[in-house]
């Protein structure tokens, strides 16, 4: 009987990374990093889309924009995050440019640094 059983009960077993509840561990980590650690983890996660946008493998980009997508659940609508994954898989220096733009914008927008987030939305119009 436990052998009929067995398949039944182990077809969904957590992955490594995923608690009991279906929340991954990234998920949680996300949830208590401060916003400065947030942009970034955020930033380390847009080099890594980035490398992986230039590279044939379409698993590491899908990859990295997931897990980028899963920490933007931690970060305000205001940050644009749909439109930084947008402009980082951009190639050429103009895509790392206005994701080094973006980015630029979030840190400005955490810090209350509205002159100079100004700046940085001009430039990125002009881009």
């Amino acid at each position: 009987m436990y052998v009929r059983l067995a398949p039944a009960v182990s077809e969904h077993e957590p992955e490594a990374d995923e608690g009991l509840d279906g929340t991954s561990i990234n998920e949680v980590l996300y949830g208590l990093m401060s916003d400065g650690d947030r942009l970034s983890e955020l930033t380390g996660l847009v080099g890594r889309l980035r490398d992986a946008s230039e590279n044939p493998e379409e698993t590491l980009s899908k990859e990295a924009e997931a897990e980028i997508n899963l920490l933007a659940r931690h970060l305000p609508d205001n940050h644009q995050v749909p439109r930084l994954i947008e402009v980082t898989k951009l190639s050429g220096s103009r895509g790392a440019t206005l994701a080094d733009l973006y980015l630029q914008r979030c840190f400005h927008l955490v810090q209350e640094e509205y002159v100079k987030l100004g700046q940085v939305e001009q430039e990125i119009k002009e881009l």
